[in-house]
């Protein structure tokens, strides 16, 4: 797998964190939002962050798409759905 971003980038070290803390291998390759023809093959918008699986690519893509924060988003439940029933998190009921 590899992680698409720079350091500097909010949505892409949230990636890397779930990454890291799922203990799931990864590269990140540094690279800053561009126009390269490499680049668009991988993120059609030039945008990043982009995950490239082994199952596709995740990234911000053009019109009718699901902006980064969504796709992250839905990652972010995935993961914490499936820790809850590993039995890693404690659920506590709040008033």
């Amino acid at each position: 797998m590899k992680l698409y971003s720079i350091d500097v980038s909010n949505y892409g070290n949230i990636i890397k964190q779930i990454l890291l803390e799922e203990g799931l291998p990864f590269e990140m390759v540094k690279t800053p939002p561009n126009q390269e023809a490499d680049y668009l093959a991988i993120s059609p918008m030039g945008k990043i962050p982009a995950v490239d699986t082994a199952n596709g690519v995740l990234s911000e893509t053009g019109s009718g798409a699901r902006p980064a924060s969504s796709w992250l988003t839905v990652l972010t439940v995935t993961l914490c759905i499936r820790r809850i029933f590993s039995g890693r998190y404690l659920l506590v009921s709040l008033p």
